[in-house]
Formats: structure tokens, sequence, C-alpha cells
């Protein structure tokens, strides 16, 4: 009895112990094979560098640099995250451009008809989203006030 007891905490300490280790030498495996693809896409990017705009080695590396600190910093910084809520404001606006005759309102449908493409290049004008903020971008776009205002409260409350 005593035998089987020893026999089974050994195997118990065995198996306990061997799924850290295998996991340890898995996790620095995937690091290594990580290493090295970044190390092949760096050589790939210095090589398009070089050719494509004829920059020498220190350049290619500068730029390398660089992008590697818009990597690390730029996805979760509050511009990228302003810049992202732009961009799906600039496809929510081409969307109804594209498809005006969804919009309910025949008065909305046909000012976006009328100044569609202007109300897609207003979104670079916005400075806060709100009503006041996008009457403003409107305006600046080229959209008539009376009009710019009726458009920002439509977007406010069925985009918003």
């Amino acid at each position: 009895m005593n035998k089987k007891l020893k026999f089974a905490s050994a195997f118990l300490v065995t198996t306990l112990l061997v799924e850290p280790v295998v996991t340890l030498i898995n996790d620095n495996n995937i690091i290594l094979a990580r290493e090295k693809n970044t190390i092949n896409e760096q050589i790939k990017l210095k090589k398009f560098l070089k050719y494509n705009f004829n920059l020498s080695n220190k350049e290619s590396e500068d730029v390398i640099k660089f992008l590697e600190k818009i990597k690390e910093e730029g996805y979760n910084s509050p511009e990228a995250r302003e810049r992202g809520k732009f961009a799906i404001l600039r496809g929510i606006f081409k969307v109804f451009v594209r498809n005006v005759d969804a919009i309910p309102s025949k008065t909305i449908r046909r000012y976006i008809d009328t100044h569609g493409y202007k109300i897609i290049e207003a979104v670079d004008y916005i400075e806060e989203t709100s009503t006041a903020g996008f009457t403003i971008a409107f305006e600046s776009a080229g959209i008539p006030y009376p009009q710019a205002r009726l458009l920002a409260e439509f977007v406010v409350f069925f985009v918003l």
C-alpha cells in the first residue's frame, strides 16, 4: 500500500509540474518565432524602402523606428480613437448618400440628394459631435445654415 501511495503521489507531482514547464517552453518558442518574424518583416521593409524610395539604411531604420512607435502608441491613443470615429462617420454619410431613398423624411432626402458629397467632406471639419458641431462643419463644407442645422439634427438624432 505504501508503494502505491508513493507512486500515486509521484505521478501526481510529475503531472502537475509538466504542464507549467511545457507551457513555458511553448511560450518561449512563440516569442522566438515572433522575434524572427519581426526581423524578417524589417528586412523586407528595408528592401522596399531602399528600392522604391531610394532611402539609405540609416533613413530606412529611422522610418522603421517611427512606424514601430506609431504601432505601439498610436493604436490606443485618444487621437487614434477620434480618427476612427470620424472614419466611421464618413462611412455612415457615404451610406446615406448612396441609399438616399431609405431615409424616411422627404426634406432630409432632398437635402442629402442635393448636398450629398458636401456632407461627406464635412467630416474633415467636425470638431465636436453635437448638433452645433455638425452644423458648423456642414456650413464649412458649403451647405446653407437652415439645411445644415436640419441635417445636423438628423445626424445627431439618428446616428449618434
